[in-house]
């Protein structure tokens, strides 16, 4: 105790003592990294920190001003009991002043918000600053998210230091979002761009519950107040935002109808509307000698869907009555906020003969980070009145380009195909097709779809000795049971607690969740339910086509099953087993 006394005591003289902003920074450094030495002495402490006040307001009141990294202070003065600086109030109001008008420069205004902060940290706001600076995040100018990496990274670093919490953050982006009227549509536009780029992709934050159950909310009504045809933008925008945040945690039919009546609905007929008040092509039958279809997806990657339509589209191709008779196009909505289209799938493609059109991607202003949802769709629609589209199948759902092509009827024939979500009910839908087999509210044509090969055993050999590799960490006697996808399908008490009774009555067995997501609040029911965590494993994002083989009975989710991954499960052998359970 002693000789912290006195280092302490050395600091706090040095700091009385004039400095150049290096070793001023040198003391911060020191101080940041060792909080525990003021353990005891809350006296000294605050005079520490009195004296860091004093130095940087000397620093900024002659010119010098501090960099982005002083707002790693927070740490040191979130326990401060210090008096109020009077002076320091008028340097936030000028600062905050400055920020509010600032346009010329992002990163400098970038600068002027990082001040501000600090200087509410140095004058005692330390928890309302914090939610403050997190929510003024969101509207940066979209366009310029990607020439501020550095400055994101090193936010990062800070939420990670002070060990962020998702409710305060939460509750910092549902403030925020109340002027999201009052800013410019640059930076309404910005919103997604900054609260995807900067809060989705940090940490465990991707797939947290408050997402749905505290921000969801607040971006539906600001969504229903979007009714003017300027707000096109800002509809199609928060559209997608909703999209992500609902449907990533969205697991039965029930969820994606609630979607649906609240935000599709709402959509199409705004986009609707939008499409009868401006000069739009209107859509045709042509008298060509092929009739033309048109497949329209979010994005070309080899997922799940993509197996499945390629399959189809395979033996459809093959078949000489078919290609005389129609011509095949694959439209991609380019939704790069999600992924690049895979070149390698679009050879693919090519080669069976399919059109592939990318007119959305030509579309997309390559040098900025936000890309317009509205821009990419009337490139395609543009596109389709060109090409003589004369039907358009909608092979994705609940996303903003989709609906619009359908609102504002893009071919003389719309058929929607479902890949899971049976609740999609929207202006535009003539018919309604699927290769899944469930009960649902509305008429859906079957068909069956075979899985190429291809897809289910591709380096068959190589994936078996991975396989082989893996099983090496348990004994030969146990039986692997498990599931591969998105683990918010497995993110229920019915399901765990299932999982729980299976591996309590057979002591052999074990159980892997291959996939990413959600896993603390599964750990939470693993708890719950007395489940062993030396017989529960998560793998994390896996090769499917390894995993195939190493799991020996696949247990499928519910209520929301696996969809095309038990397909692919089942092709790696007939040693391989699926269990559907029921509640």
């Amino acid at each position: 105790m002693e000789n912290k006394n006195e280092y302490l005591l050395a600091l706090l003289d040095k700091l009385g003592s004039p400095l150049a902003i290096e070793d001023f920074r040198a003391i911060v450094d020191v101080l940041l990294g060792k909080s525990e030495l003021f353990l005891g002495l809350e006296d000294l402490r605050d005079k520490l920190l009195f004296s860091i006040r004093e130095k940087i307001y000397d620093y900024v009141k002659t010119g010098t001003l501090v960099d982005n990294s002083f707002i790693n202070l927070w740490q040191l003065y979130k326990n401060a009991n210090l008096p109020k600086k009077e002076e320091l109030d008028n340097f936030i109001y000028l600062f905050e002043k400055q920020y509010r008008l600032y346009c010329y420069d992002e990163k400098e205004k970038f600068i002027f918000l990082h001040l501000t902060f600090i200087f509410k940290i140095l004058n005692g706001d330390v928890d309302n600053s914090l939610r403050w600076f997190l929510g003024e995040h969101i509207y940066f100018h979209g366009q310029k998210y990607h020439e501020m990496d550095n400055q994101t990274q090193a936010l990062k670093d800070f939420f990670s230091k002070i060990s962020l919490s998702f409710d305060t953050l939460s509750e910092a982006i549902s403030a925020a979002l109340q002027r999201y009227f009052e800013v410019s549509k640059e930076e309404r536009l910005g919103v997604v761009t900054w609260i995807l780029g900067l809060y989705w992709n940090y940490g465990d934050f991707e797939n947290h519950p408050l997402w749905k159950s505290k921000i969801y909310g607040v971006l539906l009504k600001l969504f229903e107040k979007c009714t003017l045809e300027e707000h096109i933008e800002e509809k199609m925008s928060l559209h997608f935002l909703m999209s992500h945040i609902y449907l990533n945690r969205a697991q039965t039919q029930e969820e994606f109808a609630l979607f649906n009546e609240e935000v599709e609905q709402n959509a199409t007929v705004f986009y609707e509307k939008w499409a009868l008040q401006h000069p739009l092509t209107q859509a045709k039958k042509h008298s060509g000698a092929k009739h033309k279809i048109a497949l329209l997806k979010d994005r070309i990657v080899e997922n799940s869907p993509f197996k499945v339509e390629f399959s189809l589209l395979h033996v459809l191709l093959s078949e000489k009555e078919f290609v005389d008779k129609y011509e095949v196009y694959v439209y991609s909505m380019a939704l790069i906020e999600k992924s690049l289209d895979d070149q390698k799938c679009i050879e693919k493609l090519e080669k069976l003969g399919v059109v592939v059109r990318q007119v959305a991607f030509e579309s997309l202003n390559l040098y900025g980070y936000f890309q317009s949802h509205f821009t990419r769709a009337l490139a395609i629609y543009d596109d389709m009145q060109k090409e003589s589209i004369d039907t358009a199948i909608l092979a994705t759902n609940n996303f903003p380009i989709g609906s619009f092509l359908f609102a504002a009827r893009c071919a003389p024939k719309q058929i929607f195909w479902s890949h899971g979500n049976f609740a999609y009910d929207i202006k535009g839908i003539d018919k309604r097709i699927s290769h899944f087999h469930r009960e649902n509210p509305y008429t859906y044509e079957r068909f069956d779809v075979s899985i190429l090969d291809e897809f289910h055993k591709p380096e068959e050999e190589k994936h078996k000795a991975m396989a082989k590799e893996i099983r090496k960490r348990w004994s030969e006697d146990i039986v692997v049971l498990g599931s591969i996808g998105r683990l918010v399908k497995m993110d229920n008490d019915e399901y765990i607690s299932t999982i729980a009774q299976i591996l309590k009555e057979n002591p052999n067995t074990i159980y892997l969740a291959c996939g990413s997501g959600h896993e603390e609040s599964i750990k939470q029911k693993l708890v719950k339910y007395d489940v062993p965590m030396d017989r529960f494993f998560f793998e994390g994002f896996v090769n499917a086509h390894v995993y195939g083989y190493v799991i020996d009975v696949y247990l499928n989710t519910f209520p929301e099953p696996s969809g095309e991954a038990v397909g692919e499960f089942l092709k790696k052998g007939e040693d391989k087993f699926v269990v559907s359970l029921e509640a």
